[in-house]
């Protein structure tokens, strides 16, 4: 089985469940729900030079 790399600009392509559930959940830095208030607030983005970029592999 082959894994295919896929990049995603916004944490919002992704699905919060499947996303927290990785571990990444344990801290609240890494949830789903502060990564996407980041993005909705534009305290990341290209205007402050930190654009986000997520790496699935599936």
């Amino acid at each position: 089985m082959a894994l295919r790399p896929e990049f995603h600009r916004s944490i919002g392509e992704l699905d919060p469940r499947q996303w927290n559930a990785l571990g990444a959940g344990a801290n609240p830095f890494t949830r789903h729900e502060f990564l996407l208030a980041l993005e909705r607030t534009h305290c990341v983005g290209r205007a402050t030079g930190w654009e986000p970029l997520y790496l699935t592999l599936r």
